[in-house]
């Protein structure tokens, strides 16, 4: 059976940005930047999802839409994506860090110029979430995918936050998988979204 899923970041405790070496660190402010500088300052951003998806699937796709902002010299991406290689993943209050916690082996590269402004998709990166939902400890629970911003590059996109999306949609986690039938109702979620509601889909 394949299942498809659309989740939106749930509050404000749920996205953050900050540069190299901890510093910086923000939860609350109304832009989330990612900087990619060759050999200088690089900013990090974390996105937490409930992602809902039960253990042991297959994950056929995944990708992130994100809302960006300011338009010219801070519409391009140049980052990793990665996520916490960990079995649940703590929000932004109860975890105040972005650039220390623990990164996945997979990463994916999100290399794009003049996005321009409002909502993009990121490339497909099944491999670094496969390897979240692969853990033996992953229970179907919360998990951050990261955009770090890379070092071998030049450039700044910023991501509306969650404090500040106004008209514009919370960062979105849109995920395919692939699951046994035994374990179809336990994709049939509900889920607290302010926003944005998430979609699951059937097929």
């Amino acid at each position: 059976m394949t299942v498809s899923i659309s989740v939106s970041i749930a509050n404000g405790d749920d996205d953050a940005v900050e540069g190299d070496g901890g510093a910086f660190f923000l939860s609350t402010g109304p832009v989330l930047e990612v900087i990619a500088q060759a050999g200088g300052f690089r900013q990090n951003v974390g996105l937490r999802f409930v992602s809902g998806i039960p253990p042991g699937s297959t994950i056929v796709s995944a990708t992130l839409d994100v809302s960006l902002v300011g338009g010219d010299a801070t519409d391009d991406m140049d980052a990793d994506i990665l996520a916490e290689a960990v079995d649940e993943a703590l929000d932004f209050v109860d975890l105040a860090d972005v650039t220390s916690r623990s990164r996945t082996t997979a990463s994916v590269v999100w290399s794009a110029a003049n996005l321009g402004v409002g909502v993009v998709t990121s490339p497909d990166f099944t491999s670094v979430l496969q390897e979240v939902i692969s853990r033996p400890g992953f229970a179907g629970g919360a998990v951050v995918i990261f955009l770090d911003g890379l070092a071998t590059a030049e450039s700044q996109a910023n991501i509306d936050s969650f404090e500040n999306i106004g008209g514009s949609p919370a960062p979105l986690l849109n995920v395919e998988f692939t699951l046994s039938f035994g374990d179809a109702p336990s994709v049939i979620i509900t889920t607290n979204v302010q926003r944005i509601p998430d979609r699951t889909v059937l097929s």
